[in-house]
């Protein structure tokens, strides 16, 4: 089983989140001074969301996970050309969990695989990544129970 995150979602939300910065300091730029206000607030707020989304974008994370018999391989690639693989042998794997990401009430829930290791160490293979289907948690279930299949941890 192969998971590829989808690199165009999380880069338009990159781009979003600079033109939010760049308007939030434009309409509070004729008002700031040297002394704190609403509107220095306002221009300092656009001016941390600006850099964070420009740094986000300039890194620019893509993720593939391969699930099989031998066990996880975890592929994580930055825009710049550095990658890093992260192997998790099929003997070394305790479970593979759901985790949930942000809360119910304002509608931002997503999912993620755990691998839960048997020396207790925990590695979310999804990370921050835009994933099809990581809003769904049957969709996300369905994928955790083929993974404990493929690796063959027995029935969920």
């Amino acid at each position: 089983m192969v998971l590829q995150s989808q690199r165009l979602p999380m880069s338009l939300l990159q781009v979003a989140g600079i033109l939010m910065g760049l308007l939030l300091m434009l309409l509070t730029r004729h008002r700031v001074g040297w002394s704190f206000t609403n509107e220095m607030a306002g221009f300092l707020l656009g001016l941390l969301i600006l850099v964070l989304s420009a740094a986000a974008l300039a890194v620019g994370e893509r993720r593939r996970v391969e699930i099989g018999r031998e066990g996880i391989r975890l592929e994580v690639a930055w825009r710049w050309g550095r990658t890093r693989v992260v192997r998790i042998p099929a003997a070394e794997i305790r479970d593979i969990a759901l985790s949930a990401l942000g809360s119910a009430s304002d509608g931002t829930r997503s999912w993620d695989l755990v691998v839960m290791g048997r020396d207790g160490r925990e590695t979310h293979l999804l990370g921050g990544c835009a994933f099809e289907g990581r809003l769904d948690r049957d969709r996300m279930d369905l994928l955790r129970r083929e993974a404990r299949g493929l690796l063959g941890l027995g029935p969920a």
